[in-house]
């Protein structure tokens, strides 16, 4: 599957989330391993910090069983939801300083 379809297929999930909470601080696919073609989704929003852990995901699924492509839901295996303080979020977000927009970033192992 070409990851690019992913990715804009998700935007729509991205718009949906800014819609309902506002600022989403960290919105982003990891693949599972190098070379996996299965994704984690990693999330986190202010909103999302008001509410449990579980609360969080069963939004998230929901939204995703509802506009995502199902054959595109199915390479997504993962859902985490991560506070907006967690230093994970606030690294990523001051070191590749993504804003309105996509960034790919590629990890190569030796």
């Amino acid at each position: 599957m070409d990851q690019e379809v992913l990715v804009n297929e998700c935007q729509k999930i991205l718009d949906i989330l800014q819609q309902e909470h506002g600022h989403i601080s960290l919105f982003m696919l990891k693949a599972m391993e190098s070379d996996s073609t299965d994704w984690n989704l990693i999330v986190s929003t202010l909103e999302y910090d008001k509410v449990s852990t579980k609360k969080a995901i069963n939004h998230l699924a929901n939204i995703l069983n509802t506009h995502l492509r199902t054959d595109l839901l199915k390479k997504i295996l993962r859902l985490t939801i991560l506070n907006t303080s967690e230093p994970f979020v606030q690294e990523i977000n001051r070191v590749y300083k993504v804003t309105h927009t996509l960034k790919y970033i590629r990890h190569y192992r030796k």
